[in-house]
């Protein structure tokens, strides 16, 4: 049985209107475009004067949505709740979907070094995790996982750039009530780096 296979399409075509023309072209095709387009140094310094700062809007918009799947799939009262032995896996299915796009999302912003809109994007998500529904243990694991995820991620602009300190205080805020190791191993560093800051 033959497989079919999918290319993308990188043939050069003539746009009289490449604005419109922009508007079809899949992401792998932009990135190409950009790409080329950078690769002498004029074209790159030009692209880099233009680049817009990334909206995260629609990423927080989307990880919402899929935490209020994840309230929607529990049971409504704590009677249906008490007879339901298989809630967990009504959920699993919701937890994995908000885990993947969550990670999909740091993947994308960390790997495009713009690490102030990686924090905002962390801060805004934090308060997203921090409103999905508490379950048993094991489904608790990957709700932890997600504040694991998101700590490490700061972990990595720390590396990459100084945080302002309105921002850690903010950030140590957020994480004060945590008790994931690597939450709690992220707020000290960033406690410690305030206490040396100069007043």
């Amino acid at each position: 049985m033959k497989r079919s296979t999918v290319t993308i399409n990188n043939n050069v075509v003539s746009a009289k209107n490449p604005l419109a023309a922009a508007k079809a072209l899949s992401r792998e095709q932009l990135l190409r475009l950009v790409s080329d387009l950078s690769l002498d140094d004029p074209g790159r310094r030009r692209l880099g004067s233009l680049m817009p700062r990334p909206d995260i809007s629609s990423r927080v918009s989307g990880l919402t949505y899929h935490m209020q799947n994840l309230h929607r799939a529990l049971p409504y009262t704590s009677l249906a709740r008490s007879m339901e032995t298989h809630v967990s896996s009504r959920t699993k299915v919701h937890w994995t979907v908000f885990r993947k796009v969550l990670t999909d999302d740091l993947g994308e912003l960390v790997e495009s070094e713009i690490w102030d809109t990686v924090i905002e994007y962390i801060m805004a998500a934090w308060e997203v995790v921090d409103m999905t529904p508490v379950c048993e243990e094991n489904v608790n694991s990957t709700r932890n996982c997600c504040f694991k995820l998101l700590a490490l991620a700061v972990r990595k602009v720390t590396k990459q750039k100084e945080i302002d300190p309105i921002t850690k205080r903010k950030l140590v805020e957020m994480m004060t009530t945590s008790t994931v190791r690597d939450v709690e191993v992220c707020r000290d560093s960033l406690s410690q780096s305030l206490s040396m800051t100069p007043k």
